[in-house]
């Protein structure tokens, strides 16, 4: 009770002061008698709210300085982590070595055994993170060389970095909306303190001018965010003291005998704020989030900013040091970089595809567009299963090198200049079986063109010119007059000829549920591009794929095509012509039950000036079944595929044409510490010309648990393929942990042959693998 009288006393003082400021804006008469009378009447402060706050203070004390170190997006990020730590380190780090075993690896090789050595791991240079890889594989054919046989990566994790804002971006959408009532962090703080000081308190005294001229100034709030809970309280304490000063100057006698009283209702309105500040503060620092990261987030979803502008700001905090401006401003105009064996797709025709290359690859952003440059070479073809290919038209290695310039970039659509060389060596090896073909210098250049048609999609038209010299071409009288004709420009030589022009239209609309993409290539027979598969020229090309869902994707239907004809004369137009054609259906028929069907088909004819001859063409028919149910309350997972296939290969000598049916039966029961899944395939031969026979293969294993870190799968598996092989066999996996950094695994598969296998390489009685993996760093 006595508590209650201080705080009225004190409040009264506050409304004194409250008026005073009041009459010099507006000058009201206020009467003193009847504000101490409505201050009796006032929301009255719970005697238990100093314990809520003290509790309040004592878990944000806690926890407010451990910003985020669950989430290694945030551990990037966090605002003061460039001060602490290495400038230089090396993150993410693991080391493992597997040894495998198969009783048929031998058979090129001389040994059964292979040996791979592996290396991930990310470096971080001022916080920019790095990635690296390392896989040699050892065997004896090759022996440890890392000039053979090893793979090696480094490249910047561009799409880390991307991710790290999209995630905080998602975080802050979410707190947004659930917890800030869709306001910002600023105005739901600044409407918590407003309600926090109004309560319990009179309106004079609440809507005091110099209150309300902080709480309305944005920086001021933005200040409170940014403060520790110390600064917080010097601040609201600051003002606190502006106020009593004021309220001493208006009623001086009044003040001096409530002193004491007024100073704990200002002391506890001070805690309670502060309490408020540090709460709100707390529900950023556990989303990954501070002052500075909300402003930009903030502007990007009122599209004051664009993504690149946010990618660029949030790199910028990944260091505060000012002599590392210069290579932050670099990496943020770096799109793409990669070194070592990577997969990339060569700039110019979208009809191009991912080559394994062993090189450096760069893409720089500028004003229009990325800017592409690379170097590598190319050994697909080096493998000891590929020696007698070596000996057609492809020679290795190869050497590729390409560059790819943007040239518009408009509200319509964006253009680029691309230029792509292959030069090939010739192989080095002294083996016998490594000739290859005629090395040969190709090159193609590239003018692309996307059109943006809004509702109607995107469209893409390509123009391409090739030219292509044999390094052993003999140059006889009429190519040295060809030659003079065309003054050494290989341009003008068949012009046509040696062109390709393709369109690509793609579209994506939701409110059609439709999305389509699909292309049209013709090129002269001239026509070289290193860019695509194979390096052979694809007369005529047209294809693609649509998809097109119904009743809120219940039903789906897909359907993909690819068409080509390959010349293979230069006085008629003789070609073999290849098709494949896939349709797709899937129907849901609850959120437990699915059911999908499948059409193929594929083949290649010849065509030649009078008729075209059949070589090879096959049909399939499928349907698949998928359901997820629970029997006896354990929850259990089923697959059954059934498939009938139609096969006619007239271009070879021992088989005509065969059919056959498949089905395949898998079923999973999930148990409380185990599970049990089995599997069943079938294949039923209709005709005499087999191809993979009467066959079933099945396995049932059980995957539990020992000592609650120790995984192991233990089963059993039969295979009887009609008087080719038939065996019965275990296997046996097991995978555990050792402290945290050591992962070990094994793997164990033994079979008996219960009659002598027709093809003994294609049916091994034992493999193994052993693998330790070592973790550095792991938490």
């Amino acid at each position: 009770m006595m508590a209650i009288q201080k705080t009225m006393l004190a409040l009264g003082v506050l409304l004194l002061f409250g008026s005073a400021t009041f009459a010099q804006v507006k000058k009201p008469v206020v009467n003193v008698d009847s504000v101490k009378k409505q201050l009796k009447n006032a929301v009255k402060i719970d005697s238990n709210k100093i314990k809520e706050l003290a509790h309040i203070d004592k878990k944000v004390k806690k926890t407010v300085n451990d910003k985020i170190n669950q989430s290694a997006f945030a551990k990037i990020l966090k605002k003061d982590s460039t001060a602490v730590g290495k400038k230089v380190q090396l993150k993410n780090v693991s080391i493992e070595n597997t040894v495998q075993y198969g009783e048929n690896l031998g058979l090129i090789s001389g040994s059964n055994y292979l040996n791979r050595i592996s290396f991930d791991g990310q470096l971080e240079v001022y916080k920019i993170p790095i990635n690296l890889a390392l896989v040699n594989n050892y065997n004896p054919l090759n022996q440890l060389n890392f000039s053979q046989q090893n793979l090696f990566k480094v490249d910047l994790a561009k799409q880390q970095l991307q991710q790290l804002y999209q995630v905080d971006l998602q975080k802050y959408k979410n707190l947004k909306s659930k917890k800030f009532l869709s306001m910002t962090a600023q105005n739901y703080l600044k409407k918590g303190i407003r309600e926090k000081i109004q309560e319990g308190l009179p309106e004079q005294i609440t809507n005091n001018q110099k209150v309300m001229a902080y709480l309305n100034n944005p920086n001021s709030i933005k200040e409170l965010l940014s403060m520790s809970k110390e600064q917080v309280e010097a601040k609201l304490s600051s003002v606190m003291n502006e106020l009593k000063e004021e309220a001493k100057n208006k009623g001086e006698e009044f003040y001096n005998s409530k002193k004491d009283s007024l100073t704990q209702v200002f002391n506890t309105k001070v805690q309670e704020v502060s309490a408020y500040v540090q709460s709100v503060k707390q529900e950023l620092s556990d989303n990954g989030l501070d002052e500075e990261k909300i402003e930009l987030l903030e502007k990007f979803v009122n599209n004051k900013i664009s993504e690149r502008d946010l990618e660029a700001l949030f790199i910028s905090q990944l260091s505060n040091q000012p002599e590392l401006q210069k290579l932050q401003k670099a990496y943020s105009k770096i799109k793409e970089f990669q070194a070592g064996n990577f997969a990339n797709l060569l700039p110019g025709s979208f009809m191009n595809r991912d080559l394994f290359l062993n090189g450096v690859n760069l893409a720089v952003r500028t004003a229009r567009g990325p800017v592409t440059v690379g170097i590598a070479t190319n050994k697909d073809l080096g493998q000891p299963k590929d020696m007698e290919y070596t000996r057609s038209n492809f020679s290795s290695p190869k050497l590729y090198t390409y560059l790819s310039v943007p040239t518009t970039n408009f509200a319509f659509g964006s253009g680029k200049l691309s230029w792509v060389g292959l030069y090939d060596k010739q192989y080095q090896n002294t083996s016998t079986l490594l000739s290859t073909a005629v090395p040969r210098n190709n090159m193609v250049f590239t003018i692309s063109q996307n059109l943006n048609l809004n509702d109607f999609g995107k469209l893409t038209v390509d123009v391409s010119k090739s030219a292509v010299q044999y390094n052993n071409l003999v140059n006889g009288p009429e190519l040295v007059l060809a030659d003079q004709l065309t003054k050494g420009n290989y341009f003008k030589d068949d012009l046509f000829e040696t062109m390709s022009f393709g369109l690509n239209h793609g579209l994506d609309s939701r409110k059609m549920g439709l999305k389509s993409n699909v292309y049209f290539s013709y090129s002269g027979i001239g026509f070289q591009n290193p860019g695509q598969q194979g390096n052979t020229n694809m007369n005529m090309r047209f294809g693609g794929n649509v998809k097109k869902s119904m009743f809120n994707n219940r039903v789906t239907f897909y359907l993909r095509t690819d068409m080509k004809n390959t010349p293979i004369s230069a006085s008629n137009n003789s070609h073999w012509r290849n098709y494949n054609v896939q349709l797709d259906s899937r129907i849901r028929l609850s959120k437990s039950y699915t059911l999908s069907l499948k059409y193929l088909e594929n083949g290649v004819n010849k065509v030649g000036v009078e008729q075209a001859l059949p070589v090879y063409a096959s049909k399939k028919l499928q349907t698949d079944f998928n359901a997820n149910y629970k029997i006896f309350g354990k929850s259990s997972f089923s697959h059954l595929s059934l498939a009938k296939q139609d096969m006619d290969n007239q271009g070879s000598a021992t088989m005509v044409a065969t059919n056959f049916i498949q089905a395949n039966y898998a079923q999973t029961v999930v148990f409380k510490s185990f599970s049990l899944n089995g599997n069943v395939f079938y294949n039923k031969q209709l005709t005499a010309n087999p191809i993979l026979g009467d066959m079933i293969n099945s396995d049932m294993a059980c995957q539990y648990t020992l000592f609650k870190s120790v995984f192991l799968s233990s089963g059993v598996t039969y295979l009887n393929n009609q008087r080719i092989a038939e065996q019965v066999g275990i296997r046996q996996n097991i995978q555990t942990m050792v402290k945290k950094h050591l992962e070990v695994s094994a793997y164990l598969d033994v079979r008996k042959n219960l009659i002598t296998p027709l093809y003994p390489d294609l049916f091994s009685k034992a493999r193994a693998e052993f693998s330790l993996k070592y973790y550095l760093d792991k938490q």
